[in-house]
């Protein structure tokens, strides 16, 4: 088994799997082999699973490994303050309500980056909408996963689940990459495309510059 459990503690700053801070990883059960020493480890708030490693000679921690359930990762694309709200609702997972607020945060950063911010945040993605800078499948998605409710009304309802939280940021992450990425992808992708033309016709033209082919064009 991994001797030192602090050391654990020290690399995983949160539970991979429901984002707790500084988790309490119960040792379940363990093997030593020839070189590596082995243990499997269970967070006490959802019971995810880490396999933990260490190296015998030295009797540290050598590595650990999970497989994370779903990956959040936001693009670089993602405007920063957008990108915040999202990143910290992720790690907000134990605690869904929070991470919910935090992904319409993250939501209203997106719109506000591209013009919309006035009203409340469903009207914005309708106006977004019908301004089909989204889709009305994306505004139907939106009052899926609850953005249509009223900010301010919320006696009686249920408090948000980890399903609620997983579903607000599938389509948080998906928002982003729609006005961010795609469009950033299929800049890229023209700007290549040109890229390689010019490159064809130099070479069709026997290796001439730019201003050269420019002054055969007027000839």
């Amino acid at each position: 088994m991994v001797q030192d459990r602090r050391l654990l503690g020290m690399e995983l700053k949160r539970c991979p799997h429901c984002g707790i801070e500084n988790p309490n990883m119960v040792n379940t059960a363990g093997f030593k082999g020839n070189d590596r020493t082995w243990g499997t480890y269970a967070c006490s708030q959802c019971d995810g699973i880490v396999l933990a490693c260490t190296r015998q000679l030295f009797d540290q921690l050598a590595g650990f490994y999970h497989q994370q359930p779903q990956e959040y990762a936001a693009d670089a694309s993602f405007p920063p303050r957008a990108k915040a709200f999202f990143e910290q609702a992720v790690q907000s997972l134990n605690a869904p309500a929070g991470a919910v607020m935090l992904a319409s945060s993250a939501v209203a950063a997106m719109l506000k980056e591209v013009g919309y911010s006035e009203g409340s945040l469903y009207s914005r993605i309708e106006q977004a909408a019908d301004d089909k800078v989204i889709s009305d499948d994306m505004a139907l998605w939106a009052s899926w996963v609850g953005l249509d409710k009223d900010e301010d009304d919320d006696e009686g309802d249920e408090l948000p689940t980890t399903e609620d939280a997983h579903r607000m940021l599938d389509f948080v992450k998906m928002l982003g990459e729609w006005l961010f990425v795609f469009p950033e992808k299929v800049k890229r992708g023209i700007q290549t495309a040109s890229d390689e033309e010019d490159d064809s016709a130099l070479d069709n033209h026997g290796g001439k510059g730019r201003a050269s082919l420019l002054s055969d064009g007027l000839d």
